[in-house]
């Protein structure tokens, strides 16, 4: 499977196209070995200061009552989706690091990861700022609206719900986009849109 995709030349058929790949997104460049460790030291330590803190907000919000309010609910929903984020986006960046290369893994799994990985990751990204959105717009009713019960618990779920299907429709197209591309020997996973969304190809046809 991940043969027909890196050698697919009708998917990308030119040096023109790889070379506009590596530009939008270029390789991990080399560092030195006291930048590496500087860098997965500082990684670990958001990771770990990411998850106590996303847990604790969660476990207390959940264990007080006073905290099970429409406003908790909408910080509870962010704490969540910070915490996916966590777990998701940050092990890549640690695995990069560590690897000190942006070389891809091959193999079916590679392929699945490389379409699996970063739509989660834009999911949870999505999820957590339209969160923000949703306790910006809580607390502006709360404020400025004050003797009008304008959020409710259902209008809540509701948004909430919408918080997470958003992302996940709107970061769909992310399963065709990426692919495994081998350039320069190497495989990466990248991000290549069929025309006319793709500005190379797009300016070719």
């Amino acid at each position: 499977m991940t043969s027909n995709i890196t050698n697919d030349t009708d998917s990308f058929p030119g040096e023109k196209e790889n070379n506009y790949l590596l530009d939008s997104c270029p390789p991990a460049k080399k560092v030195t070995l006291l930048e590496n460790v500087s860098k997965i030291t500082a990684l670990i330590v958001i990771i770990i200061a990411s998850l106590v803190g996303n847990i604790l907000v969660i476990t207390v919000s959940r264990r007080n009552r006073n905290l099970r309010t429409i406003a908790y609910s909408f910080v509870i929903n962010m704490a969540i989706a910070d915490l996916m984020t966590t777990v998701i986006n940050m092990p890549e960046s640690v695995i990069v690091e560590i690897r000190n290369t942006d070389q891809w893994f091959p193999g079916e799994v590679g392929v699945s990861m490389c379409k699996f990985w970063p739509f989660l990751q834009q999911v949870c990204a999505f999820c957590s700022v339209l969160s923000l959105l949703a306790i910006s717009l809580d607390r502006y009713s709360a404020i400025c609206l004050p003797f009008k019960r304008i959020m409710s618990q259902k209008l809540s779920r509701v948004l909430i719900l919408l918080t997470w299907l958003l992302p996940v429709v709107s970061s769909a197209p992310m399963f065709v986009a990426n692919n495994v591309v081998e350039i320069s020997g190497e495989l990466l996973c990248l991000e290549a849109w069929p025309s006319p969304f793709d500005p190379v190809k797009a300016h070719t046809d």
